[in-house]
């Protein structure tokens, strides 16, 4: 009985918080309205759509993971994937991992967090 009560408080919840929640349902209303519009177009023309960075920079999704105190939205993790995910749920090129979002934090603005005079 003691092992199943030990079990129980090990749990991980995977629910998402209420911020988190907004999070999402904010981002997927942008992505449908600003980023699914063309998106097939400019996935046959093979083209990233520039035009999208200072709508994106707007909503704060440059900086997702670098603490307020130097600009950043200050998010976690899950918050991080919840942009990504929603934002490739409806153009990959936009939202993929390996593209813009996902690379700016680690490879540009992380080591300066970690290493820099900032």
């Amino acid at each position: 009985m003691k092992d199943e009560a030990e079990g129980e408080q090990n749990q991980v919840n995977f629910d998402l918080t209420e911020e988190q929640k907004l999070l999402k349902h904010t981002i997927r209303d942008f992505a449908e309205a600003q980023i699914a519009p063309g998106a097939g177009a400019r996935d046959e023309a093979a083209r990233f759509p520039t035009e999208l960075i200072p709508k994106l920079a707007e909503l704060g999704l440059f900086g997702i993971m670098i603490p307020q105190e130097y600009g950043g939205a200050g998010l976690d993790t899950v918050s991080a994937a919840i942009i990504v995910e929603e934002i490739a749920r409806v153009d990959a090129a936009v939202g993929h991992p390996g593209r813009l979002l996902d690379k700016h934090d680690p490879l540009g603005l992380e080591p300066l967090g970690i290493g820099g005079d900032v």
